[in-house]
């Protein structure tokens, strides 16, 4: 049954105020989860080529020597000098002054929300780098990221090669399991002092974590209406424990196995947001940081290429 004749109904007025909400919502993730795990360097960095040291000792050996003997001087290994490149990494971006002037739902017109979009978009490009940066030290300096430096314990297919940039190219992907995982940990175990805590990877093999531990099969009561049947805590026979965290930013069919404290990040200029001059009507902002990341001991941490991502 229709209203009466000649009422009046919304679709006759003229003038109504629309109804929207003030609050944005911001849907897209940012993932930073390495680059806050680890800390700066304490020192100051005043270059663009970052260098640093590493050293081994020398591998264990019988001891035995004879009493009033004349010794005999072993070796000395020098230290290893390594390198990274300063990276700079930027967000710019012009607002008009009308766009500034205007009244816009949740604020969206306001030049403190789009600097605040601006630099959540730089933290997303700023943790690509640290994990995936490949080494460029011409123009448009790129820094080598965490992935490529972790050549020590690397877990490849037997096909694939390992380039000088650090790199993986090529190779037969795998099915993962826990032999190919427990190898690399073992190998992180012979070949450093590290203390690995954390395994990055994608959400597809984050989840294969629970199928090697068997969680898909039964159920555990963590509290009074919920249960869990996820592994996110995995340990090994090595004296290491790992939290699994899956990250978005990773690529297909690859696992790190990591010690934060072996990482650093090396600033040469601090991000900072500076106001353009500008010769228009318009607004001009630049975000702007310069940095790379540091390896103190890659060995102390693995990586796993050619995973089936499934």
């Amino acid at each position: 049954m229709g209203a009466p004749s000649n009422t009046y109904v919304t679709s006759s007025v003229i003038g109504i105020e629309e109804d929207v909400s003030r609050i944005v919502s911001n849907v897209s993730p940012v993932d930073q989860k390495f680059m806050k795990a680890i800390g700066n360097t304490p020192e100051d960095v005043g270059n663009i080529k970052h260098e640093w040291l590493t050293d081994t000792i020398e591998a264990d050996a019988d001891n035995a020597q004879a009493e009033g003997d004349d010794r005999t001087a072993a070796a000395i290994v020098a230290a290893t000098r390594l390198y990274n490149t300063m990276q700079i990494q930027s967000a710019t971006y012009f607002i008009s002054k009308t766009t500034l002037a205007m009244k816009a739902y949740g604020g969206v017109s306001k030049e403190s929300y789009i600097s605040t979009k601006k630099m959540k978009k730089l933290a997303k490009d700023e943790e690509r780098a640290f994990l995936r940066g490949v080494r460029n030290d011409s123009d448009n300096r790129q820094m080598r990221g965490k992935l490529n430096w972790i050549t020590t314990n690397l877990n490849k297919a037997d096909d694939a090669t390992l380039n000088a940039d650090g790199t993986v190219t090529g190779g037969t992907n795998r099915a993962f399991g826990a032999d190919i995982f427990k190898n690399t940990v073992e190998n992180i175990y012979l070949n450093s002092i590290g203390e690995p805590d954390t395994v990055y990877t994608t959400t597809a093999l984050a989840r294969k974590f629970t199928e090697l531990g068997g969680a898909g099969n039964y159920r555990q009561m963590v509290e009074k209406g919920k249960l869990d049947s996820y592994v996110d805590v995995y340990a090994t026979e090595f004296d290491f424990v790992f939290k699994i965290k899956p990250h978005r930013l990773y690529p297909s069919g690859v696992m790190t196995i990591i010690d934060h404290s072996t990482w650093k990040k090396a600033v040469l200029r601090a991000e900072k947001k500076t106001e353009l001059a500008s010769v228009g009507d318009n607004k001009k902002f630049d975000i702007t940081v310069e940095h790379c990341l540091e390896a103190r001991a890659e060995s102390a941490n693995g990586r796993v290429t050619n995973l089936l991502n499934v």
